[in-house]
């Protein structure tokens, strides 16, 4: 997974996810396409809260998956992809120099987690 999101951040701002390269992924790692989403999400999110992913590179290959897969999104990747989307930009509410991914993205991502079952100790 590391390798595609590699690969979504260099080919930013386009689409790096498409059907050939998910197709490819799958079929060299055994992964069933109806998997390929909620793996890539969970992947991304767990990266992100771990510190192995900063926000713009986890954020950059969320939007990729959601793209790839807006059609059909899953409902969690849904909510993981709106934790993301929460993070782009300070509300006019929030003080300044507020950092919106970590005072929005990272709780949500977070208690997402922990929800699942999905947190590392």
């Amino acid at each position: 997974m590391s390798a595609l999101v590699a690969l979504s951040v260099a080919r930013a701002p386009y689409n790096a996810l498409t059907p050939a390269v998910v197709s490819e992924f799958c079929t060299r790692y055994g992964l069933p396409p109806e998997q390929f989403q909620h793996r890539f999400a969970r992947f991304v999110a767990c990266e992100f809260a771990m510190g192995e992913l900063s926000y713009a590179d986890a954020d950059c290959a969320i939007n990729d998956l959601a793209a790839y897969v807006w059609q059909d999104i899953q409902s969690l990747v849904l909510r993981i992809y709106h934790a993301f989307d929460s993070g782009e930009y300070r509300r006019s509410h929030d003080a300044e120099g507020t950092i919106p991914w970590q005072k929005y993205t990272l709780p949500e991502i977070m208690a997402l987690l922990d929800e699942q079952g999905w947190l590392v100790e």
